[in-house]
C-alpha cells in the first residue's frame, strides 16, 4: 500500500510512537529505525507489527522485505515522509513498529550477573551499556529509577540490536529492584566515587552479583547506596575525579565477568 499523505492515520501513528513516551507505553509498541537495526529485529524474531518503507529503500534490500506479511500491514512511503517522521539525521526510509520487549523483573534474574542501571538520563551511554552487557556475557539488565525510556529512539539506535537479545526489566521503584535480588540471592554492588568504598580489583563479584550504576550527574542516592550489599570505587590515578557512566560502567561489568 503506498502513502503519500502526512495526514494518514497510520503516518500519524507512527509519527506519535516515535515522538512520544506516553503513546508507546500504551499502546505497549516502539518504531526501530534503519537496515541494521531492522536485519536484527528479524534475526531475533522480534515482534514486528508493521513496516514503512520509501520505494528506494525497498528496491534498495528487496530480498529483506519481500518475503514476510506483517499483520498490521506493510507500506511504501514517499521520501518525504520518511523525511518528516525521521528521528535520525539522515534517514534511511526503513521503519518498523514492534512489540515492546520488556520483561517481569522476577523473569530476567535467573542468570545470575545483572546491570541495574539507576537513574541515566543520557539515551547514549544507556545504549552503550546495553551493548557492553551483552559484548562482556551478562543477559540481564534492569532499568530504574526514571532512567532514560527504554524505547526512546536515541537509545533503541545506540543498542545496535543488543535490546532483542538481553533480558530487560523496566521498574519504577529501586526499592523493588533490591528485594527481587536479594529473593534471587544476588549481591548487589553499588557504584561510587569514594576512596573509602572498596577497591574494584579487589573485589570477588562471585556467580551472582548486580553492578548498580547511578546518574551521570550525580551517581547513586545515599539511600540507594544504603540498600546495597557493598560500595566499590574505581582507583583513578593523577586528576581525574570520575568517569564517564558509561566508561566506568565498562569497567565494572568487565570486572564482573573477568
Amino acid at each position: 500500500m503506498l502513502i503519500t499523505s502526512k495526514d494518514n492515520p497510520k503516518i500519524k501513528e507512527l509519527s506519535r510512537l516515535l515522538s512520544f513516551k506516553k503513546e508507546r507505553a500504551q499502546k505497549g509498541l516502539f518504531v526501530i529505525e534503519g537496515i541494521r537495526t531492522f536485519k536484527e529485529a528479524v534475526k531475533e524474531k522480534a515482534d514486528i507489527k508493521s513496516v514503512y518503507l520509501t520505494q528506494e529503500a525497498y528496491d534498495k534490500f528487496p530480498d529483506v522485505f519481500c518475503n514476510d506479511t506483517y499483520p498490521d500491514g506493510f507500506y511504501i512511503i514517499t521520501d518525504e515522509l520518511a523525511r518528516r517522521v525521521s528521528d535520525s539525521v539522515t534517514p534511511q526510509g526503513i521503519f518498523a513498529v514492534i512489540s515492546a520487549v520488556d520483561r517481569d523483573i522476577n523473569s530476567v534474574l535467573d542468570s545470575g550477573r545483572v546491570l541495574v542501571l539507576n537513574n541515566l538520563q543520557d539515551p547514549g551511554n544507556i545504549g552503550t551499556l546495553l551493548r557492553t552487557a551483552e559484548a562482556v556475557g551478562i543477559n540481564s539488565v534492569i532499568l530504574c529509577e526514571n532512567c532514560c525510556e527504554l524505547y526512546n529512539p536515541k537509545v533503541i539506535r545506540s543498542t545496535m540490536g543488543s535490546v532483542f537479545r538481553l533480558s530487560i526489566a523496566v521498574c519504577d521503584s529501586f526499592e523493588i529492584v533490591v528485594k527481587a535480588l536479594k529473593a534471587h540471592g544476588i549481591k548487589s554492588f553499588a557504584a561510587v566515587v569514594d576512596k573509602d568504598a572498596d577497591n574494584i580489583e579487589q573485589i570477588d563479584f562471585g556467580d551472582r552479583c548486580a553492578a548498580v550504576i547511578g546518574n551521570e550527574g550525580n551517581g547513586l542516592k545515599d539511600e540507594h547506596v544504603g540498600l546495597c550489599d557493598r560500595r566499590l570505587t574505581i582507583s583513578m590515578k593523577g586528576n581525574a575525579q570520575s568517569l564517564n557512566a558509561s566508561v566506568a560502567g565498562t569497567i565494572i561489568l568487565w570486572e564482573m565477568t573477568k
